[in-house]
């Protein structure tokens, strides 16, 4: 954040990107890369969200939409966020972050360079995705006048793989009994890797965070006293109040040990599977391919294993499927993943309506309502 608000005075070039823009490159060339989403979701948690919302929809955007970029919008229209010198944003299957930049852009007046990503997982899709990175460097060294230094890139992306493997240690760790670290901690990890990926600092950071929870799983410490439900936790978070996982975990003794930020979901950012860093463009290309989220939104067959052996390496015994409101990818897998955990695993999976930012839509205590149904179902079954 420091590094935001001193870009201007510094002289330096504010780039807006999405999630899964590769920032390593940004880093690399010293551009400030800007993550509006990720505030949008502070607001939200803060209870500020409300006015915001409606800024945005006064400006003409449907609530049916994502509330993250709705919230993005009110606070962009609003002036409290930064005003970027450029945006680059890349879809990664997910439509709404596409076209939003585009109203981003129009609000900024600034350039805004659409990063191509296929859907597909093809060589020829991953080949594709590489010129497409080539294609952004080109453009940021035309925008900003600044030269990609390739060593300095190695540089960034061998930091970058140190804090991934870290962090994918750390995921493993949730496959202890009873698990050493909760949902709310691993999303403050998520939040550092998304904004931080290629700088020396996040790598200190997981170093210590890693020796943290080895040595709770060393001492069979949970997070809490008599772990009893071990959750799937699918799709989005109710990111307005993180605290109804406080509540499933001190009333239930249910702990989320399996979310879509973990990436070591579906094999994906576990570090053996990037492979080495000697090419950094193609490790920022199966960087981005095996993401949790964008694999949960391709098709559903390259998954389907997946699915199932996490959930046995983490010994899944309750599942919920957050269908947040303004997720058309998400949700549409739903169903498939509902019949899949029943059918293999006899587990059953509680649907959750709600959304990550509005609570508007379901409030804490609604969602509460839902989830006390559900873990008195699963308890009422164990007798």
């Amino acid at each position: 954040f420091k590094r935001i608000v001193n870009a201007k005075k510094e002289g330096k070039t504010l780039v807006g990107i999405s999630g899964a823009v590769p920032r390593e490159i940004l880093f690399a060339m010293d551009l400030v890369p800007f993550f509006g989403e990720n505030l949008s979701m502070l607001v939200s948690a803060q209870g500020k969200s409300t006015p915001f919302f409606g800024i945005g929809e006064g400006y003409g955007i449907p609530n049916e939409g994502c509330s993250l970029y709705r919230l993005e919008f009110g606070l962009a229209r609003s002036g409290l966020l930064p005003h970027p010198d450029l945006l680059i944003n890349v879809g990664a299957n997910c439509n709404a972050n596409s076209k939003s930049y585009e109203v981003l852009s129009h609000l900024y007046s600034c350039p805004n360079y659409f990063l191509d990503c296929p859907s597909g997982s093809t060589e020829e899709d991953l080949l594709y995705y590489r010129e497409e990175i080539e294609r952004m460097i080109a453009f940021l060294e035309k925008e900003t006048g600044r030269e990609l230094d390739r060593d300095r890139l190695q540089e960034v992306v061998n930091l970058s793989s140190q804090a991934h493997k870290l962090f994918s240690q750390i995921c493993r760790l949730r496959e202890t009994v009873p698990a050493p670290t909760g949902v709310r901690d691993l999303g403050r990890d998520t939040a550092l890797m998304t904004i931080g990926a290629g700088l020396p600092e996040t790598v200190g950071y997981f170093q210590d965070r890693y020796q943290e929870v080895q040595g709770k799983a060393d001492r069979k410490e949970g997070i809490v006293p008599n772990e009893r439900y071990r959750v799937a936790w699918w799709s989005g978070m109710p990111c307005f109040d993180m605290r109804v996982f406080n509540w499933i975990e001190e009333e239930y003794g249910a702990v989320v040990v399996l979310d879509m930020n973990d990436p070591v979901t579906f094999n994906s950012v576990a570090g053996e599977s990037l492979g080495d860093t000697s090419d950094p463009i193609a490790y920022l290309v199966r960087k981005t391919f095996k993401a949790s989220g964008r694999r949960f939104t391709s098709a559903y067959p390259e998954v389907r294993e997946d699915v199932i052996r996490s959930c046995q390496e983490r010994q899944i015994n309750a599942s919920v499927f957050f269908t947040n409101f303004g997720c058309k990818q998400g949700n549409a897998i739903s169903r498939i993943v509902v019949d899949e955990l029943k059918g293999r695993m006899g587990i059953s999976t509680l649907m959750l309506d709600g959304d990550l930012l509005d609570a508007r839509v379901a409030s804490s205590t609604q969602l509460k309502e839902k989830l006390r149904e559900y873990f008195e179902m699963l308890s009422a079954q164990e007798r």
